[in-house]
């Protein structure tokens, strides 16, 4: 892969690099900034028979990175920016995994040939997961407060409201025997995002899907 990544005005890498190899094919993360220009983004490179990078996931930063028999495997944190509440400061943050939401920033995440774990760092802890399968998204969540858990068919589904640094429960909401659910609209003028947790009963991963302000 060599020892020097490359900066420009336009893009420069910030933040921890992730590395691993498979037979010998090697693979690098990093998280890309793009100052003025663009959010951050994660490039992935790949150094097998020739050297290949570009922008695997863009507006997030790199939580961890596994491979596996199958490929490569991102972990990636997204935030809603403080500005989109017309505040300052952090924003309102939840983790990606091979482009499943969950909810907690992804402190760590790797894969073994039967199992996934993942770090997950919470507002109260730091929340260790491990599930025997790859993660796939669960949780879609629309703008007009309908969303799906894929594969349930029962049980319910959280609702919270947040803020940066402000979080409470804003309802439960029953599942559909499909696994659809609808949430009551919510009242009130302050910008607010809005965030549906399913938490996965064989695996305790808190699956979700957030709905931005």
């Amino acid at each position: 892969m060599g020892k020097l990544l490359h900066s420009s005005a336009r893009g420069v890498p910030v933040g921890p690099i992730a590395a691993a190899a498979s037979g010998s094919t090697v693979y690098a993360a990093w998280t890309e900034a793009f100052p003025a220009v663009a959010p951050p983004a994660i490039v992935l490179a790949t150094r097998a028979d020739r050297v290949r990078s570009g922008v695997a996931l863009e507006d997030a930063v790199l939580g961890g990175l596994a491979v596996t028999s199958t490929g490569p495997e991102l972990a990636a944190n997204r935030c809603v920016p403080a500005a989109a509440f017309g505040l300052e400061g952090n924003g309102v943050c939840g983790g990606l995994i091979t482009g499943a939401g969950v909810d907690g920033i992804v402190a760590d995440y790797a894969a073994a040939a039967s199992a996934r774990r993942l770090l997950l760092q919470t507002a109260d802890s730091l929340q260790w997961f491990s599930s025997p399968t790859p993660l796939s998204p669960r949780v879609t969540f629309a703008p007009d407060f309908t969303g799906r858990v894929e594969g349930a068919s029962g049980g319910e589904i959280a609702i919270y409201r947040e803020r940066p640094g402000e979080r409470t429960l804003f309802s439960t909401v029953p599942l559909s025997a499909d696994g659809t659910f609808t949430v009551p609209a919510p009242a009130g003028a302050a910008a607010a995002a809005y965030r549906a947790v399913y938490t996965d009963p064989g695996t305790g991963i808190p699956h979700a899907a957030l709905v931005g302000p």
